[in-house]
């Protein structure tokens, strides 16, 4: 008799034992949930499907691509503490976000080496700029620093921009070589199709960039979008503007500071 309620005492504990288990959860691993809103190279929207978004450097590769209403989903490996999300889409410039997560798994994105905590990973990002620059010059009228350009693009009505990149000394500027790593280096112009003209403010320019009577000053002009997908590389600190369009079919110009 003591066997059969021992038999029946233990066949009850693991019982007992195999529901406890079973009621547990997994551990959630962590993830990372987000969206974009896409534009043309103006402020005109864009499809928001179809953008991949991946964490740089995994293997095996994780990624997702956005839905119809630019939404994703991403899984965070635990171990995973920081980490850099890449936006690519045809026609869209690649662009970067970079991350970092804290113990108690809050995740932040790192902007100017600053961290900021976030819940979602949301980002506006623009289209490849179309604008070809067919010419390009720089004079100084009286108090102002004029610049000219004449543009051609595809895109007939709607918005267009143009980047004038502007440093000190560099005959060779151009993309490649300017020090993107300055706070002022360059501006964002909106442009039509044909002659375009603007007077900027030579001695705002001469506060902001640092310029002095006698320095001589190259510029040079490229197609870019209102929504640059602009971000700063963490390894080389420069900036990084992927939507710039590389045909500018003109030389650098020069000025000398009055």
């Amino acid at each position: 008799m003591k066997k059969i309620f021992f038999s029946s005492a233990l066949v009850a504990l693991i019982f007992f034992s195999a529901c406890k288990k079973s009621s547990i959860e997994p551990t959630q691993k962590p993830e990372l949930k987000g969206g974009v809103l896409l534009f043309d190279e103006g402020n005109g929207f864009a499809s928001k499907s179809g953008m991949t978004v991946s964490i740089e450097n995994s293997s095996p590769v994780i990624s997702a691509v956005t839905d119809s209403s630019g939404n994703f989903t991403l899984p965070l490996d635990p171990s995973l503490h920081s980490f850099a999300l890449v936006y690519t889409k045809r026609g869209f410039g690649t662009f970067k976000r970079y991350y970092m997560r804290d113990a108690s798994n809050k995740i932040y994105y790192v902007d100017n080496n600053s961290p900021y905590q976030t819940e979602n990973a949301s980002e506006s990002l623009g289209s490849k700029s179309t604008v070809t620059i067919n010419s390009f010059s720089a004079s100084i009228i009286g108090d102002a620093l004029r610049l000219t350009s004449n543009i051609s693009s595809p895109n007939a009505s709607g918005e267009k921009y143009i980047r004038i990149l502007y440093q000190k000394d560099l005959p060779g500027i151009s993309i490649n070589t300017v020090d993107k790593t300055k706070t002022n280096w360059s501006h964002l112009l909106p442009v039509t199709n044909g002659d375009n003209s603007f007077d900027v403010c030579l001695a705002c320019s001469t506060i902001c960039a640092d310029w002095k009577p006698g320095d001589k000053i190259y510029l040079a002009a490229y197609g870019d979008s209102f929504y640059s997908n602009m971000y700063q590389d963490q390894t080389t600190s420069k900036i990084i503007l992927p939507n710039l369009n590389p045909n500018t079919h003109v030389a650098p110009v020069s000025i000398i500071v009055p």
